[in-house]
């Protein structure tokens, strides 16, 4: 047991320096999981995040469902499928586990496909699953679930501990990941407008070319430059020229894709990068910016 504890936390000390520099939270999950898989024996684990906005969990990690994970991943989980099992009588530290067959009786698709195409339990009342809620202080981001293989044998609490450790650890490596990735958005924006900077437009059209290059297809650059800029920020001074600077980037991401990249090169000029638009739609594209933007009502506050 001192052994298996012992190898147990190197495998948790060896995950945590991993996930130092990961930013990824699909990264850091799948991490987190194959580690339980590995050191805890465990034969399924999955690892979804809470999504408040639509009362549901997103799995986005597994060990051990490789051959159904597409059709796993998929699959909505309702908050309630998950938080029903959150109960006093299955309550283990800060975990909960869940005999088998309170799991059949509740006949929420919890895990693994039958023949049905459903994804039901191979077998009623042979094994219990382990749910880990993680927390950020009171925010619940997700969940860790983990089966043994079917064989009866119960989850020691020791282990539950041991769960619970690992879950700790993906929940604080998926806050920082948070918080690179706001530190990051803010650094590629431009301060005025909901444009990227230049910056980022530089190091984005680099990589787009060597995607497309590698793959042959068409890729677009478009530069828009306004005329006269100078003569508003003259006549009525910079505050009314910022308002048209930000209104015409709203009127530019009204009209592109999502797939868009749409960048404040300089002080009144823009550029848009294209990824795959064919060769004879750009130009048409690019002159429908110009017209609205041409006739774009600018609606100048105080003046």
């Amino acid at each position: 047991e001192a052994e298996n504890y012992a190898a147990t936390l190197k495998t948790v000390l060896d995950v945590s320096r991993s996930l130092i520099s990961d930013h990824d939270d699909v990264s850091i999950l799948r991490q987190i999981a194959q580690a339980v898989r590995k050191s805890l024996g465990f034969d399924i684990v999955i690892v979804a995040l809470h999504d408040p906005s639509r009362k549901q969990f997103v799995r986005r990690a597994h060990a051990g469902l490789d051959d159904i994970w597409e059709e796993v991943r998929t699959k909505e989980v309702p908050e309630e499928d998950i938080t029903q099992f959150f109960k006093p009588e299955f309550r283990v530290s800060d975990s909960f586990r869940v005999p088998g067959d309170r799991l059949w009786e509740a006949e929420s698709d919890i895990f693994v496909r039958t023949t049905e195409g459903g994804f039901r339990l191979e077998g009623e009342g042979t094994s219990e699953m382990v749910l880990v809620p993680l927390f950020d202080d009171e925010t619940m981001l997700g969940y860790m679930s983990v089966r043994r293989p079917g064989d009866g044998r119960r989850v020691s609490d020791e282990t539950v501990q041991a769960l619970e450790i690992f879950a700790s650890q993906a929940a604080a490596a998926l806050v920082s990941a948070k918080h690179y990735q706001q530190i990051r958005h803010l650094t590629q924006m431009d301060v005025l407008t909901r444009a990227y900077n230049r910056r980022y437009f530089q190091e984005t059209v680099l990589r787009e070319v060597k995607r497309h290059t590698r793959s042959n297809r068409t890729l677009g650059v478009a530069m828009i430059d306004i005329d006269h800029f100078k003569a508003i920020n003259d006549s009525w001074g910079h505050p009314a020229g910022d308002e048209m600077l930000k209104g015409i980037v709203d009127e530019i991401l009204a009209n592109v894709r999502d797939i868009d990249t749409v960048a404040r090169y300089g002080g009144e000029e823009f550029a848009i990068i294209f990824p795959e638009i064919p060769a004879e739609n750009l130009g048409r594209v690019v002159e429908r910016l110009r017209h609205r933007i041409e006739e774009r009502l600018f609606n100048i506050p105080n003046l």
